[in-house]
């Protein structure tokens, strides 16, 4: 019990780390929280300083969390997937709701590749093939493509078999319901993050 919430505490506050920012304000002075959408991650973070290498950055810093905090867990506890998993999680809730930007923060999808990069790399694959799909196919918007993409991602892992799962998951093996618990919760961090900006494009819409 104490090994997890020691997980809990410090993926969180790794998580929490406001890489957009900092990387913003150190480069440019600008607030990133009151500027372009407000939105404290990699795109925000080149619409507001119109330099797509601080997007890049950005995007990276943030994917770095998410593979720090399971490589903790993996490397300090021996953790298994279930552990790593809960890392994921908890890094991803930092992210989008950091306590050092009382509770607001980014969107997730950076963060969450950097997790999937080591649990299991077969996620992202999907979700970009959705994104794609859905971008270019049905309504060529960021915002839509993402939440479309994540919506899709945990309907679509159920249906993926135990072995292709097994066979594509670098650090540890899961069942299947851990594997999908995991997609599942982590998909619905980044989509309640999304609801922001999809009803703002529909009042622009309307």
């Amino acid at each position: 019990m104490v090994n997890y919430l020691i997980i809990i505490v410090v993926s969180y506050l790794l998580g929490s780390i406001p890489s957009a920012y900092l990387v913003v304000r150190l480069v440019s002075g600008k607030d990133l929280r009151t500027q372009g959408s407000g939105n404290i991650g990699a795109m925000n973070s080149y619409e507001v300083t119109h330099k797509k290498w601080i997007g890049t950055v950005v995007f990276f810093c943030d994917a770095f969390k998410g593979i720090l905090a399971v490589l903790f867990v993996k490397i300090v506890f021996y953790g298994d997937f279930p552990a790593m998993a809960l890392a994921g999680l908890c890094v991803l809730a930092g992210h989008n709701f950091s306590i050092f930007l009382k509770f607001s923060g980014g969107r997730g999808l950076s963060t969450a590749v950097g997790v999937f990069v080591l649990l299991n790399p077969l996620v992202i694959v999907i979700w970009s093939i959705f994104w794609i799909i859905t971008y270019y196919l049905i309504y060529k918007n960021v915002h839509v493509a993402n939440a479309c993409a994540t919506l899709i991602l945990p309907l679509t892992t159920f249906f993926i078999p135990l072995s292709l799962i097994n066979s594509t998951s670098l650090l540890a093996v899961g069942t299947s319901n851990e594997f999908l618990l995991s997609v599942f919760l982590m998909s619905a961090l980044i989509l309640i993050r999304h609801i922001k900006p999809i009803r703002e494009l529909k009042k622009l819409k309307d």
